[in-house]
């Protein structure tokens, strides 16, 4: 039965490229949203700040951003930027996702984003690299949107849910010394840490070869695979892989029933943290799965400690001067 089992999702990984997760993930995203808006949710006006919808930073149709500015700071026009990256299997889900929690960091004094990404469906193929340099140009496009605005970013944090917490912890890790703005810590929700094989139940050949060709968009050969290139190449998409202890702080939080992402993830994540020495915090929501919509508690902690993380690491205050 497992056998059977195995087959027949490997078989959906060719047609759907979510590989490790189902398509009715974004939905219960959307439920995890609305448990947190009693959370984040705040009262947005003039007088917060203001949002520049749909902007573009490539020539792909569906790469786009909303960028929150908070109010002006008097004496200040340095900034922190939140990046909010959303889930949805690497194959759907929308920026909007991420308009309550972009609304209450900018109602903080921080400039927030939204990001969409490309993803992988009938209008075009994508990978795991081309969603991560997506994230990169549109940094980049953010910094230069923001300085034409009066807002100087000199400082980040990248957030997100499952595909957008991998992607999320990938460019926080991946571009600690690249980034177009230094990245100062990362906190995210239910992200895959791993996508080597063994770690998603993987052992035949044939097993390895059609998940790994779906992350990376492209074929794998048997040369690849005897000479270790595989293997590099699955490190370099896969955020654990990429720690050091010069790595970013990190906030994760995960569920105990998560049926979607294989609750080893966070164990990987957390053990290379530790393991570095990289300071962490692991937000556990004991009864929930993939959405962590069933603990409150637990998301106002998540939403606290990132707060912390705020003060903690970002080092523009409402006074700081230019």
């Amino acid at each position: 039965m497992r056998t059977i089992n195995k087959i027949l999702f490997a078989l959906l990984c060719t047609v759907t490229f979510a590989i490790v997760f189902i398509i009715s993930m974004g939905l219960r995203f959307g439920k995890a949203i609305e448990e947190s808006k009693a959370t984040i949710s705040v009262d947005w006006n003039d007088d917060t700040g203001s949002v520049h919808k749909d902007l573009r930073y490539n020539n792909t149709e569906d790469c786009g951003y909303d960028l929150y500015l908070p109010a002006p700071r008097s004496k200040s026009s340095r900034y922190s930027l939140i990046l909010f990256i959303h889930g949805g299997s690497f194959t759907g889900g929308d920026k909007s996702e991420g308009d309550v929690w972009c609304k209450y960091y900018a109602s903080r004094g921080y400039v927030a984003a939204t990001v969409n990404y490309t993803l992988h469906n009938d209008k075009h193929p994508s990978s795991i690299n081309i969603m991560h340099n997506d994230i990169k140009t549109c940094v980049d496009s953010i910094k230069a949107k923001c300085m034409t605005l009066g807002y100087h970013i000199d400082e980040m944090a990248t957030t997100g849910v499952s595909a957008g917490g991998c992607l999320a912890m990938l460019y926080a890790y991946r571009e600690a010394d690249s980034s177009s703005v230094p990245l100062k810590f990362v906190f995210q929700q239910t992200g895959p840490t791993s996508f080597h094989c063994e770690h998603w139940g993987f052992e035949e050949k044939d097993e390895k070869v059609t998940f790994a060709s779906m992350l990376l968009g492209q074929s794998i050969t048997d040369s690849m695979i005897a000479n270790e290139t595989f293997r590099l190449m699955i490190d370099s998409i896969s955020p654990a892989c990429h720690i050091t202890p010069r790595s970013v702080p990190t906030i994760c939080a995960y569920g105990p029933n998560d049926r979607i992402v294989p609750t080893n993830q966070k164990f990987i994540l957390m053990d290379s943290l530790k393991r570095h020495g990289v300071p962490h915090i692991y937000i556990e929501f004991p009864n929930s799965g993939h959405a962590l919509a069933n603990d409150p508690d637990s998301m106002a902690a998540y939403v606290a400690r990132a707060d912390e993380f705020c003060d903690k690491y970002f080092k523009n205050k409402t006074d700081a001067p230019l």
